[in-house]
């Protein structure tokens, strides 16, 4: 059946067809629809005629993306890797010797006192040899410790808790009281009385005051 024409059809579809980024529709005219579609070569010169069409929705479309990309801001560089730096650290100090443990001549000084003997309510862990100028006992009674240290006494030097004679008895404490290391001073300096005759071990010193830890 042909196919009316109707007078205005081809501008009534020019104003109504709109694409993406032509807000007053396409910009030429589109062909009447009924003279092309009565015959076959109508309607192959109206494909013919679509080719242009198809072309320009291409173009259309490939210019909207490339606006699109030219305003949108490019992504941003990533930072850098931070690059492995190796620190070598400084070599350790090798520790200090384990203290040495008394001789006879320092126990000659302080008997009967030997570990495992008592002296008062405290139990005697360690005797050591002179180190540093000073002689050492390490006292214990259950988690107080007392370190009694004898020294050689000095006109003007640091008060003793406790003297005997030429020797003056030091003491330092941990998780002890005050009053256990003076009454622990006195009873080595007691000791220490009975022993006037006894030479004064090599190396022992006067007493210099420093943070030794037990």
């Amino acid at each position: 059946m042909t196919q009316a024409s109707v007078p205005g059809a081809a501008s009534d579809i020019h104003s109504r067809a709109r694409f993406p980024g032509f807000p007053s529709g396409f910009p030429f005219p589109l062909p009447p629809a009924g003279n092309l579609v009565d015959s076959p070569d109508g309607q192959a010169r109206l494909a013919m005629r679509s080719i242009p069409l198809a072309t320009l929705l291409c173009t259309a479309a490939l210019a909207c993306a490339c606006e699109r990309a030219t305003q949108d801001p490019p992504p941003a560089p990533s930072a850098p890797a931070a690059s492995a730096v190796s620190v070598v650290s400084a070599p350790r100090p090798p520790p200090p010797p384990p203290p040495r443990p008394a001789g006879p001549e320092e126990l000659a000084l302080v008997a009967p006192l030997v570990p495992g003997a008592r002296l008062e309510d405290f139990e005697v862990r360690e005797v050591r040899a002179v180190q540093g100028g000073v002689l050492t006992l390490v006292l214990a009674k259950d988690r107080a410790t007392v370190r009694l240290s004898v020294a050689l006494a000095e006109d003007g030097g640091p008060a003793p808790p406790a003297l005997a004679g030429r020797y003056a008895v030091f003491y330092s404490l941990r998780n002890a009281q005050p009053e256990d290391g003076e009454r622990l001073a006195r009873a080595l300096a007691r000791i220490l009385d009975k022993h006037a005759d006894v030479p004064a071990p090599p190396g022992l010193g006067p007493f210099v005051p420093s943070p030794i830890p037990i």
